[in-house]
C-alpha cells in the first residue's frame, strides 16, 4: 500500500461547524494507523465530538408573597423571595422605592439568597393619606439586578364622629319677621340612630320655634327663627346634637336688621314649569319691614323669546300681591330652563329675587275607541275620539279624520278641541255595499301631529221586519232604526202642544223626526247627524236636540228649522259632550253625557251631569269632568242608587 493513502483527513462538528483536522499518518510495520491531532477547534471543552458550548450567565429574578396589598392602621407585611437562576449562589441588597408618604416599611433595607426570603413590615403613620401607589422591590448583587412591582392601597381609619351642616350657615333677620334654617346631621365612621339637640345663645329678641328637639343621624332638623319686632340685637345660635356618647356643634351667626327695607317673594320655591301654547302663573308679594311703606316697582328681566309675562311691570305696595300669567307659545325653546330676576325698587333700595322658568313641550296623544269597530251594512253606529292635550293648553287642537273605505261616511269629518283635550263622537254611515278597512284620526297642535286608529268591519245586514199598521194600533211610520237596546233611552220623544205635533230623534237615520197629530202622519224630517236626547223649551218657544256626537241643536218647532248649532267643545270654556238635554224654566239646560259604547251604559252607567247657561257659557259640573282646566265649579254627583 502507497503511504499516501494512509492519509485521512479527520472531521468533527462543533457548534454547528464543520472543521478539517489535518492528520498524520505514521505506517507501522504492522500497517496500524494512528491518527494525531495536530490543530484543536476553537472554544468547547478541547474535546471532539462531544457537542459542549458556553453556558448562561448565572442570575436571579424576584418573587412577592402578594401583587396587591391593602395597608390598613394594624399594618400588612410582605415577603420578597430570591429565585437563583443558572446556578446563582451570591446574596442580593434589596430596598424599596416608590413608598407613599406617610407609609414606612421595616427593615428599610435588607439581603436575600437562594431559600433565604425576607418578610417586610408595612404601616402608616399620622401623615399618611389615602391612596393607592405603586410600588418596586429592587435587589443588586454584583453587576446583576433584578425588580418586582405590586399595588399598594392605604386606608385611612375614621373616628366615628357627628358632622354638622346648617343652611343658610348665617343669616339676617328683620324685626317681625322670620328665618327658615335647615340642619344637616351627618354620621361619621358608620354613626346612625336617633340624636337629641338643644338651640341655645339667641340674641335677645330673637327666638326659635324648637328649642328642643330630637332626630335621626343622616338626616335633616327644620328651624322656624323669629325676630320680635323690638329685636336690635345680634349675635350667634349655637345649635349641639348628642347621641349619648357623641357630640357636635354648629355655631349660626344672626345679624338682626332693624333698618327700614322690603322683601319680596315671587312665591316659587324652585322653577316655574309651563307647556309652549299654554299659561302659569304666581303670585308676587311685597313685605315691609321696620317702616318702610314705600311703593316698589317690580320688573323682569331674562324672559326669553316666546313667552310673555302679564303684566309685565307693576308697582305694589307694602303688604300687596300681583298675579303675573306667564304665557307660552309654540316658538318658545322647549326643554329650556331659562333664569329669571324680578327685581323690586323703591325708597332707594334695590332687591332681586331669581327663578327658573321651565318651558316643557306641549304634551298631545289621541285615542280611538271601541277598536276594533263593528257596523251593520247599511246601518249606522260611532266611535269616539278621546284626545289628550296640554295641560292649560291655549288655543285649539284639529283633528282630521283619514278618508273612509268605499261605502262609509264619517260625520263629522273633522272637529277641533280645546288646548287641553276634548272628546268628540264620530258617527259612521255604512252603505249596503260598504268596505272594511281602518278608520284614522290625526291630531295637530301646532308643531305637533299624534294619530290613532280602529279597525272597521261591516257585519251582515239587520234583519228587522217592518210592524203591519192596523187602525188599532194608531201608529205612524217613520222608519226609525235606532234601537233603544244598546243604551237606556234618553227623552227621544216629546209633543208640542202649540203646533199638535210629535218631535222624536231618530240617531241612526241622523234625523228629527216631526209627525202632526192630527193627521196622524210623518210631515217632515230634519237632517241633525245622531240625533239623541230631546226636549222643548219651558214656553215651547224652542226645542233642544242633544246628539251622540255631543253637539247640541236649537230648533224652531213651528217654522221646522234649525236655528243654530252649539259644537261641543264650545259648551261652556271647558267643552262638555251633549247627549242628552232637560230644558228648565230658568233657561238653563240640565245636559248629560252617555256612555255610548253598545252595552256598557247598561253596567257602569251615564255621566257626568251639567248644568249650562245659554245665555252666559257658564257651567257647573255636578261630577268632575276627566278633561278640564282652569277653576271649574264642581257639585256633589247625584246618587245613583236605586230604591
Amino acid at each position: 500500500m502507497h503511504p499516501k493513502d494512509h492519509l485521512f483527513f479527520c472531521r468533527s462538528r462543533v457548534i454547528g461547524r464543520c472543521i478539517p483536522r489535518m492528520m498524520t499518518t505514521l505506517t507501522a510495520v504492522l500497517g496500524v494507523v494512528l491518527c494525531i491531532e495536530l490543530a484543536g477547534c476553537g472554544g468547547g471543552n478541547g474535546s471532539a465530538g462531544t457537542g459542549g458550548g458556553n453556558p448562561p450567565p448565572a442570575s436571579f429574578s424576584l418573587s412577592l408573597s402578594t401583587s396587591t396589598l391593602t395597608l390598613t392602621a394594624s399594618g400588612q407585611s410582605l415577603t420578597v423571595t430570591l429565585i437563583p437562576l443558572n446556578g446563582f449562589s451570591s446574596t442580593a441588597t434589596c430596598s424599596l422605592s416608590g413608598l407613599p408618604s406617610g407609609v414606612n416599611v421595616s427593615p428599610v433595607s435588607f439581603s436575600v439568597s437562594s431559600g433565604s426570603p425576607q418578610q417586610l413590615q408595612l404601616t402608616e403613620n399620622n401623615i399618611a393619606t389615602a391612596g393607592t401607589s405603586t410600588v418596586t422591590v429592587g435587589c443588586v448583587s454584583g453587576n446583576l439586578s433584578a425588580q418586582a412591582q405590586f399595588t399598594l392601597t392605604v386606608q385611612i381609619p375614621v373616628t366615628p364622629a357627628l358632622s354638622l351642616t346648617a343652611v343658610p350657615a348665617s343669616f339676617t333677620i328683620y324685626p317681625g319677621s322670620t328665618q327658615i334654617v335647615e340642619l344637616g346631621i351627618n354620621g361619621v365612621g358608620g354613626v346612625t340612630g336617633t340624636v337629641s339637640g338643644t338651640v341655645t345663645g339667641l340674641p335677645s329678641g330673637v327666638t326659635v320655634a324648637q328649642p328642643t328637639f330630637t332626630g335621626t343621624v343622616n338626616s335633616d332638623v327644620i328651624f322656624n327663627f323669629s325676630a320680635a319686632s323690638t329685636a336690635t340685637t345680634s349675635g350667634s345660635a349655637t345649635i349641639t346634637v348628642t347621641n349619648g356618647t357623641l357630640s357636635a356643634t354648629a355655631n349660626i351667626p344672626i345679624t338682626v336688621d332693624y333698618t327700614p327695607d322690603f322683601t319680596f317673594s315671587s312665591g316659587i320655591y324652585t322653577g316655574l314649569g309651563v307647556y309652549q301654547s299654554s299659561i302659569a302663573t304666581f303670585t308676587a308679594s311685597v313685605t315691609d319691614l321696620n317702616g318702610f311703606n314705600q311703593p316698589i316697582a317690580v320688573s323682569f328681566a331674562g324672559i326669553p323669546a316666546g313667552v310673555t309675562f302679564s303684566p309685565s311691570s307693576f308697582t305694589l305696595q307694602s303688604g300687596a300681591s300681583q298675579t303675573v300669567q306667564v304665557s307660552a307659545t309654540f316658538s318658545a325653546a322647549a326643554n329650556s330652563y331659562p333664569t329669571i330676576t324680578m327685581t323690586g325698587t323703591g325708597g332707594g333700595l334695590t332687591h332681586q329675587t331669581q327663578f327658573n322658568l321651565d318651558i316643557l313641550a306641549a304634551e298631545l296623544s289621541v285615542s280611538v275607541q271601541p277598536n276594533p269597530l263593528k257596523v251593520p251594512a247599511g246601518s249606522t253606529s260611532s266611535f269616539e275620539v278621546q284626545v289628550y292635550g296640554t295641560p292649560n293648553g291655549t288655543g285649539t287642537i284639529s283633528v282630521q279624520l283619514g278618508t273612509p273605505p268605499a261605502g262609509v261616511t264619517l260625520s263629522p269629518a273633522s272637529f277641533t278641541v280645546p288646548g287641553n283635550g276634548g272628546t268628540e263622537n264620530v258617527f259612521v254611515e255604512a252603505t249596503s255595499a260598504a268596505s272594511g278597512g281602518t278608520l284614522t284620526a290625526t291630531a295637530t297642535y301646532g308643531p305637533y301631529t299624534q294619530s290613532s286608529s280602529t279597525s272597521l268591519t261591516i257585519g251582515a245586514a239587520e234583519n228587522i221586519t217592518p210592524v203591519a199598521l192596523s187602525t188599532a194600533d194608531q201608529l205612524v211610520r217613520t222608519d226609525a232604526l235606532t234601537p233603544y237596546t244598546s243604551f237606556p233611552e234618553p227623552n227621544y220623544l216629546v209633543y208640542h202642544a202649540a203646533t199638535n205635533r210629535f218631535f222624536s230623534t231618530d240617531a241612526y237615520l241622523n234625523q228629527l223626526n216631526v209627525v202632526d197629530a192630527a193627521t196622524r202622519a210623518l210631515k217632515t224630517t230634519l237632517t241633525i247627524p245622531g240625533a239623541f236626547g230631546l226636549d222643548q223649551a219651558a214656553d215651547g218657544s224652542v226645542l233642544y236636540v242633544g246628539t251622540m256626537l255631543g253637539d247640541l241643536y236649537v230648533v224652531d218647532p213651528i217654522n221646522l228649522t234649525i236655528l243654530k248649532r252649539y259644537p261641543s267643545s264650545t259648551i261652556s270654556p271647558y267643552g262638555f259632550e251633549a247627549n242628552a238635554v232637560y230644558a228648565l224654566a230658568s233657561g238653563k239646560l240640565l245636559l248629560e253625557k252617555y256612555f255610548l259604547v253598545t252595552g256598557y251604559s247598561w253596567v257602569d252607567g251615564n255621566g257626568p251631569l251639567a248644568l249650562w247657561d245659554p245665555a252666559t257659557n257658564a257651567i257647573t259640573f255636578f261630577e268632575s269632568p276627566q278633561y278640564s282646566s282652569g277653576t271649574i265649579t264642581v257639585e256633589p254627583a247625584c246618587s245613583r242608587s236605586r230604591t
